[in-house]
């Protein structure tokens, strides 16, 4: 019998309100991310590992 293990994606695709997205490097789960975009800063929730990505869904967003 053959295990497999599945790994966690390095890549995560941040889905902003709107339904732009972005796809970006990480080195492994973290829960939330926060990205920096022109004058605010977006923050992102894990949702679900689809198609090999990491899915992180837009939750708020700050101005600086």
């Amino acid at each position: 019998m053959k295990h497999t293990t599945k790994k966690f994606p390095k890549k995560a695709k941040l889905i902003a309100d709107g339904g732009f997205y972005k796809i970006i490097k990480i080195d492994g789960f973290v829960t939330k991310i926060y990205y920096p975009s022109h004058k605010e800063t977006i923050e992102f929730m894990f949702s679900q590992v689809k198609g090999g990505y990491a899915e992180y869904n837009q939750v708020a967003t700050s101005i600086d």
